[in-house]
């Protein structure tokens, strides 16, 4: 938990601010260039990031955290630079999984209220939102049984795949 508390005030505080003045955004370009920074970020990290480790420093926690906001903020998704940072700073699956967890816990808490707050949020969405959470369900206990299995090192590549994945997803939906 003491790996979370400067990443969740830093994802809040920066989340929040974005979503406050959203409507003031080209959420097009921006959305197009998410998708160009996801897959680079995944190229770099899948191939380059032996040469760096990222060390649970103030400095690195609030900057992953608060990008993770910036992206959450925007696009809803602020999970990748924050599971990078997990995966760099946590030594087992277990401390990886549980501070991820924890931190969107707290983290979606308070980007849902901000969003009813500015109607963005509806409750036209609920059914959305309950098929969703059946989804993640779904796929978290898939995912927990698959990664029992699974070295850190083929951990992090699958991290790295998914993070480029979405990023190509992004991509072509914002130019489509």
């Amino acid at each position: 938990m003491k790996l979370t508390i400067l990443p969740i005030i830093a994802y809040v505080a920066v989340s929040t601010n974005v979503i406050r003045g959203i409507d003031r955004i080209n959420i097009d370009a921006l959305g197009i260039a998410f998708g160009v920074f996801l897959i680079c970020m995944s190229i770099y990290f899948a191939f380059f990031s032996k040469r760096i480790k990222i060390r649970p420093t103030p400095i690195a926690a609030i900057g992953c955290g608060g990008i993770s906001g910036i992206f959450s903020g925007l696009f809803g998704l602020g999970g990748p630079p924050i599971g990078l940072y997990f995966s760099s700073v946590t030594d087992t699956h277990e401390e990886y999984l549980a501070n991820t967890q924890f931190l969107f816990t707290v983290t979606n808490f308070f980007n849902t209220a901000m969003r009813i707050s500015k109607r963005i949020y509806t409750a036209d969405l609920i059914p959305l939102t309950i098929a969703g959470m059946v989804a993640i369900n779904i796929g978290k206990l898939i995912g927990v049984k698959v990664y029992k299995g699974m070295s850190d090192e083929t951990l992090k590549m699958t991290i790295y795949i998914f993070v480029g994945i979405s990023g190509i997803v992004t991509l072509v939906r914002n130019l489509l």
